[in-house]
């Protein structure tokens, strides 16, 4: 039986790690032949860490707020550009107005 949930716990905890490095192959492949792949595997993890998520919560194990936070990580990863500089690039509000 220990092995068993060891199996469990072992697989949850590899679905985070995949699930956080599709993340990042998103945003590494922004703009790239690849990135079409790079999305879908995002969203299948995406899914499955959420499955996972719900499935954990419904079995009262504590191994779902690793998959909720890994969700928020992942979403985070995904949607915040951290290469932007303020001011650099794009239209200021003062531009838009004076336009």
């Amino acid at each position: 039986m220990m092995e068993w949930m060891l199996s469990i716990e072992c697989g949850w905890i590899i679905l985070q790690v995949a699930g956080l490095i599709a993340a990042w192959m998103v945003r590494a492949q922004t703009g790239q032949k690849s990135e079409g792949l790079a999305e879908g595997l995002f969203f299948f993890c995406f899914s499955l860490i959420a499955l996972a998520t719900i499935a954990g919560h419904q079995t009262c194990s504590s191994m779902w707020i690793l998959s909720a936070t890994t969700l928020s990580i992942m979403m985070v990863t995904v949607v915040l550009d951290f290469n932007s500089q303020s001011g650099s690039q794009g239209t200021s509000n003062s531009e838009m107005s004076s336009a």
